[in-house]
């Protein structure tokens, strides 16, 4: 049985022997694989963390976390446009969340630091939490860019400008319901798309206001007979029968009238404005700068014009005049007409002046003409002047021998080449009294092309933000685009500047346009000035006499206004535009009003603002993302140091001295090596 087992215990002796030789390293890549054993780091790790268990461990990581949250606190507070950028879009919110933050770190300083183990598990709870605040807010950091490439970013840019002057956001609004409110140019599809246009024509409009009418006639009936059912049955019939025959005749007339007011030209005393006396003194300063004759082409007396049969009236006024003042400004134009050079023109009538510069800045107006009607024989009335300024619906014909007119023809080549018609009509604002200028500026308003400022024309009701341009955003391209309802009474001057004109087969049936905002309502200074509110409030020396160039150009016209501004017109897509109010009388509802506007203004400026802005937005916002991402990876080994601190019961973690070991002689260990136990045997 000894010399069985012998085998058996020579090769125990064979397998104990080779795991106790000493292994070499064959390479030194096996040796940095062997150092960097998962299983050891880790374990190291984790014996550092545990050293680390202690009470005052975890209040230096509260106060690091009262110092980055006191910061981000800070930070949202005053640039509190950057919550715009993420859900739920409030610095309320996270001020408010920041702070609630901010006092779990204080309770949990005072629960750690008279180690109750009660409040140290809740406040462990509450701490979990804080992980997921902080990555939300580094989250929010990163969203935000430090540029004005869209709204958003130009809104959470603007609080980081230091200067005294606004930076102002040169984009519209998104399609958001939360900024419903705060959206100056509304937002809404057209009516139809690009591939479902219907082109606008007269007959459409016609069409239109005949239903209309019949409609209000309608109401109107069923309204009487509805009041007539109250009356007695037998009178009630009688009644009936007469006012249903009457309000049917009503209708037939109603109907013939408005399909002769389409048809017909408008007389001529509906438009004819009579001035009985007075003039216009218009100051000849600056004339080689705004000569109306250069946009105008004088034709001999012998020749006129003459409007189409469809077209309408001219507009003209007259004045009492002497036969000393005829002759002499007849004398004038012929010395003009023969000379054929506007720059050897004399003095012209104050009234032929401010007609001409009208003119050109009315896109509608084709000539002018001035003529010295004859008096009738045995009458009594005064002699006049007679000055007409004439639409574009005009054909050339032959002078009346009883009377003398000379007509100004306007010169379209030259009206192409001018830059800015506008400071011709400022000229024309100059040399008048305020009332007179603020009806001037009434009319060219209503008689201009020109949006639509009512929601509803039918019932009414003005809404200055429903109305003007709106912006879209291109399904295809992803640039806004804008348009509006076009004003009814002025599509013929739309069609005259070559404005394409859209009808809505809708059920409103209206007229639409996209070239109206896109060429007509740029975002630009008009240079049509309005009356202040109050005047003492302006800046001194920026008003002229009759205050009517106020806001008509860039200026600071007020001390409490940190942006240069100008009125940019009666329709504008200006993501700024505010509807003034300084129409000289606060309580007319009735006087048109322009917007206003910074952007025009501000160009040069804004570059060197928004590069000072995006430097401040860069060095602070870069200083907060690395703080929350120091708190972020501090969070992660203080779990381990806070869950050991709790199962301490809040005790620090300390290392145990070894008091007794176990020390093996050499004479016991040999009893158990694989010889003696052979000899043994």
């Amino acid at each position: 049985r000894q010399q069985q087992q012998k085998p058996l215990v020579r090769l125990t002796n064979a397998i104990n022997g080779f795991h106790a030789m000493v292994r070499v390293n064959s390479s030194p890549c096996a040796a940095a694989i062997d150092k960097c054993n998962p299983r050891k780091f880790i374990a190291t790790l984790s014996n550092l963390v545990l050293k680390w268990a202690s009470r005052r461990t975890i209040i230096i990581f509260i106060v690091v976390e009262i110092f980055i949250t006191s910061i981000t606190i800070l930070f949202f507070w005053y640039f509190r446009n950057v919550c715009g950028l993420l859900w739920p879009y409030n610095w309320v919110f996270w001020v408010v969340l920041g702070c609630m933050r901010l006092l779990v770190c204080f309770y949990g300083f005072f629960s750690v630091f008279f180690r109750k183990t009660k409040s140290t598990r809740f406040y462990y709870g509450l701490f979990l939490l804080s992980i997921l605040h902080a990555a939300r807010q580094l989250a929010l950091i990163n969203h935000l860019t430090c540029n004005c490439e869209n709204f958003l970013q130009c809104e959470a840019l603007a609080p980081f400008n230091t200067k005294t002057s606004q930076l102002l956001n040169p984009f519209w609004e998104p399609d958001k319901p939360r900024f419903e409110k705060s959206r100056k140019v509304p937002y809404e599809n057209p009516p139809q798309t690009d591939d479902e246009r219907v082109e606008f024509i007269e007959d459409k409009l016609k069409k239109k206001r005949e239903w209309d009418k019949i409609v209000v006639v309608g109401r109107e009936y069923r309204r009487e007979m509805v009041k007539s059912k109250e009356d007695d049955k037998g009178k009630r019939k009688t009644e009936g029968a007469q006012r249903s025959f009457a309000e049917r005749t009503d209708s037939r007339t109603v109907l013939a009238e408005l399909q002769g007011n389409f048809e017909s030209p408008r007389g001529p005393d509906q438009q004819k404005e009579t001035k009985a006396a007075g003039d216009m003194a218009v100051d000849n300063t600056g004339e080689a700068d705004t000569n109306p004759l250069k946009y105008f082409n004088l034709l001999s007396y012998k020749i006129t014009f003459q409007e189409h049969a469809n077209s309408p009236e001219p507009k003209c006024s007259e004045r009492v005049a002497s036969s000393e003042d005829r002759g002499r400004h007849d004398k004038e134009l012929t010395s003009m007409a023969d000379a054929d050079n506007v720059d050897l023109h004399s003095a012209l009538p104050t009234m032929l002046t401010a007609a001409l510069l009208e003119c050109i800045s009315d896109p509608e107006c084709g000539a002018v003409s001035i003529e010295f009607p004859r008096k009738k024989t045995g009458s009594n009335a005064p002699l006049v002047e007679k000055v007409c300024r004439h639409f574009l619906q005009i054909f050339p014909v032959k002078s009346p021998t009883y009377t003398k007119r000379w007509t100004f023809y306007k010169n379209r080549k030259e009206m192409r080449d001018a830059e800015n018609t506008g400071a011709f009509f400022q000229k024309v604002l100059e040399s008048m009294n305020p009332q007179e200028s603020m009806v001037k500026i009434r009319d060219m308003e209503k008689s201009r092309c020109a949006c639509e400022t009512f929601s509803d024309e039918s019932l009414g009701e003005e809404d200055q933000s429903a109305g003007g341009c709106r912006t879209y955003v291109d399904p295809l391209y992803g640039s806004n685009r804008f348009w509006c309802y076009v004003r009814e009474s002025t599509w013929r001057a739309c069609e005259l500047e070559g404005i394409q004109l859209w009808w809505d087969t809708g059920p409103h049936k209206r007229i639409w346009s996209e070239d109206l905002c896109k060429d007509k309502a740029q975002c630009q200074c008009s240079g049509i000035g309005m009356l202040p509110p109050d005047p003492e409030a302006v800046r001194p020396n920026l008003l002229w006499g009759n205050h009517l160039n106020y806001g008509a150009t860039c200026e600071t016209w007020h001390e409490n206004n940190q942006n240069d501004w100008c009125h940019v017109g009666y329709d504008t897509v200006c993501p700024d535009r505010t509807k003034s109010s300084n129409t000289g009388k606060k309580d007319d509802k009735q006087e048109p009003t322009q917007y206003i506007s910074s952007i025009p203004c501000s160009k040069e400026t804004q570059e060197d603002i928004n590069v000072k802005a995006q430097a401040r937005c860069k060095n602070f916002s870069g200083v907060l993302d690395l703080l929350l991402i120091l708190s972020i990876i501090l969070h992660f080994p203080m779990v381990v140091i806070i869950f050991k601190f709790l199962s301490n019961q809040c005790g620090d973690e300390f290392e145990a001295e070894s008091q007794f070991a176990i020390i093996f002689s050499s004479d016991e260990e040999d009893e158990w090596l694989p010889d003696m136990a052979d000899k043994n045997l």
